[in-house]
C-alpha cells in the first residue's frame, strides 16, 4: 500500500506530510496523527525534513484533508 501525501503549511514553510507510525507504538500503523514532513523548498541551512510532526502543528492546503485521528485500540 502506498501512502499518500498531503501538501501542507509547517509554520511559515510549505511542505508535504506523510503519516507516520505512532511513537511508542511500532504495530499501531498509521493514525493519522503523527506526520513526517519533508520541506517543498530548501531553506539552505539546516534540516529540510521532521519526523513525528503532531497534526496539530501542520495547516493542511489539500481540498480533500487527511482522514480524522484513528484512536489506538489494543
Amino acid at each position: 500500500m502506498r501512502l499518500k501525501s498531503y501538501r501542507a503549511m509547517y509554520g511559515t514553510r510549505e511542505c508535504s506530510a506523510t503519516p507516520s507510525v505512532e511513537p511508542g507504538w511500532p504495530s499501531a500503523g498509521q493514525t493519522y496523527r503523527y506526520f513526517r514532513v519533508a520541506l517543498t523548498k530548501d531553506p539552505g541551512f539546516g534540516p529540510t525534513g521532521f519526523p513525528n510532526i503532531a497534526r496539530e502543528q501542520l495547516t493542511f492546503l489539500d481540498e480533500e484533508p487527511p482522514p480524522p485521528v484513528i484512536p489506538y485500540r489494543m
